[in-house]
């Protein structure tokens, strides 16, 4: 995952826990969203009216939060690369892949966690009627995303996995 793509992921699962006034209300990226690092975040924060101290506030949290997911990605990778030495030595040794596997669980853990209290302390420079506002705007994109992907699916999906999907 790239530093960009790592942020956006950042972004994107920090407006998830922002949204927490309605669960389920955010999705993932989507075609035609805002192009950039934090800018679908950006778009949402307009709507919902905050001031630049509080733009400014977030921003910090945000970018000390990046900070930390840099710090994991770069602890992902060489879990990632101990597993590819393991599964590509002669004999296969299934403890020790079980133990990289812990770890990156862990780290997973560890990076969750550390999103959520991102997240938290962005929601306490929010008021509940901005909150609301950035729920509200997150559910409508998760509306849009999902019918994106309906679209999609029934476009590009091979006939076969339409029919044991039960989609026409």
């Amino acid at each position: 995952m790239t530093p960009i793509s790592a942020f956006k992921s950042l972004v994107l699962a920090g407006a998830v826990a922002l949204a927490a006034a309605a669960p389920g209300a955010l999705a993932g990226p989507m075609m035609g969203a805002p192009a950039g690092p934090g800018m679908a975040m950006m778009d949402m924060l307009d709507d919902a009216g905050v001031s630049d101290a509080q733009r400014q506030q977030i921003r910090q949290i945000l970018r000390a939060a990046r900070e930390d997911w840099k710090q994991q990605q770069e602890k992902q990778q060489a879990l990632r690369q101990q597993q590819t030495r393991l599964w590509g030595a002669p004999s296969l040794d299934a403890q020790a892949l079980e133990g990289v596997r812990r770890q990156q669980s862990a780290l997973r853990e560890e990076a969750s966690l550390r999103m959520h209290r991102a997240m938290l302390e962005v929601a306490k420079v929010l008021t509940p009627e901005q909150r609301a506002k950035m729920a509200e705007r997150a559910a409508k994109r998760a509306q849009r995303l999902q019918e994106h992907r309906r679209e999609r699916w029934q476009q590009g999906a091979p006939e076969g996995m339409r029919e044991r999907r039960g989609q026409p």
